[in-house]
């Protein structure tokens, strides 16, 4: 059995999260080009005002076909985190079948990214643990943004 070896680390960002990040932490380098939201997740956030829309449309991962295939698979080992009815957890599964999804693609290939999913929901690290997909919560993330911020100020003085 070949082991995976992860090149870098990507982080998938759940609503809870990403209504309150910080403007600094998402002008770094390090958000531009390792933080992603799920388009349902942007769709979720369309009305806060305190993020900036357009870099939400940037970082935005699109649903495709291959996201809903991934969905169905989602769906069969989902407990009571969708609520159809009510307009209620589709950002949850879609987190899911996105990094499935993003896993597919290097299918074969032995370097691979690792996805991180941010969340707060119990419900989705639940969901997440059953594909083998870490999850960190709020807290976690923010520190290794404030992380980031500080490293990339002091890279820019040298």
């Amino acid at each position: 059995m070949t082991s995976n070896i992860f090149v870098e680390t990507k982080y998938l960002i759940d609503t809870t999260p990403a209504a309150t990040l910080q403007e600094e932490w998402t002008k770094t380098v390090f958000f531009k080009k390792f933080c992603f939201f799920p388009e349902e997740i942007v769709y979720e956030l369309r009305d806060n005002l305190t993020l900036d829309q357009r870099m939400l449309a940037e970082q935005k991962i699109e649903i495709t076909v291959d996201v809903l295939d991934q969905l169905r698979n989602v769906m069969l080992n989902a407990d009571k985190i969708v609520d159809l009815y009510n307009n209620e957890g589709n950002g949850d599964v879609l987190l899911v079948a996105t990094v499935l999804s993003e896993q597919r693609k290097e299918l074969g290939s032995m370097l691979r990214t690792q996805w991180i999913i941010v969340t707060e929901d119990k419900g989705v690290v639940k969901l997440a643990n059953t594909f083998s997909i870490k999850t960190i919560n709020k807290s976690q993330f923010y520190v290794l943004l404030e992380d980031q911020v500080k490293k990339e100020a002091s890279t820019e003085g040298d």
